[in-house]
Formats: C-alpha cells, structure tokens, sequence
C-alpha cells in the first residue's frame, strides 16, 4: 500500500533550490521513476545479476569479516554492513572501477547527510557526474555496465 500511494508517501524529496541535476532515482515519484525504472529494468535480469555475484559475495564477507575482526559489542548494520555491500553492487552494476568507489561512496554520503550544505551537495553531485562521464568517455559506448551501455 505504501509502496503504490506516491501522494501521501512521496519519495520526492523537496529541496526548493535546488536544480533539478541534485534528484536521483530514488528521490522521483510516478511517472518520472516509472519512465526511469523502464529503461533500467533490462539490466537487472537474473543473468546480469548472477554475473556480480562473486564480486559481491567479496564484499559480503569482507563486510562480516570486519564486523567480527573488531571485537565489537554493538554494530551499526546500516552503515557497517548494508550500505558497502549496496553501494559494491550498485557501483559494480554501473561500471564504476573498485579503486574509485571510495570516491563514489564519499559524494553519496554527502547527497545523503541531512547535516550537507546545500552547496556541499550540489559540489558531491557535480563531482559524480563528472566522474561518471570520465568513466564513459574513457570506456566509449562499447561497455557492458549500465553507464556505457
């Protein structure tokens, strides 16, 4: 229910000054997300999906390795576990190289920092998309990854 009511339970985020270019997929309601989800769909096929497995079973365990390598009492398994392996997969996905997705996470989780400035999240998304489209300019349209594709 919650999922299908985009009124009352919005994924778009307001940020009354700012561009257009600062919304990301998950920020967008009906029609926009629908039209977006359609050209991204192809690329989330069981097949595709199997192909990252190894990659991310890597960072699975690497994860739970650091989580029990410390010793700790409590963890926080949003920021230690789900957000690394979500952002490897995602990254992964999309053709972003393993040494830049430090890079990559750093611009997200200021997008994502309710305490960014909006400067400070208008400079993250400016400095993600040029980063992207260095990697689609060196790659050229002949990649396998959703960027280049």
């Amino acid at each position: 229910m919650v999922l299908s009511d985009s009124i009352r339970f919005s994924s778009d985020i307001p940020m009354p000054d700012a561009p257009s270019s600062l919304r990301m997929f998950i920020q967008t309601d009906p029609p926009e997300h629908s039209r977006i989800r359609q050209i991204l769909t192809p690329y989330f096929t069981v097949k595709r999906t199997a192909a990252y497995r190894n990659e991310i079973d890597h960072v699975v365990q690497e994860a739970i390795h650091s989580l029990s390598a410390e010793n700790r009492t409590h963890a926080d398994l949003i920021h230690d576990f789900t957000l690394p392996v979500a952002y490897a997969a995602v990254c992964g996905y999309i053709g972003v190289p393993v040494a830049g997705r430090l890079t990559v996470d750093h611009w997200l989780h200021v997008f994502q920092d309710a305490a960014s400035s909006h400067s400070d999240k208008q400079q993250a998304v400016t400095e993600l998309m040029d980063y992207l489209d260095d990697i689609v300019t060196s790659k050229g349209m002949n990649g396998d990854d959703v960027l280049t594709h």
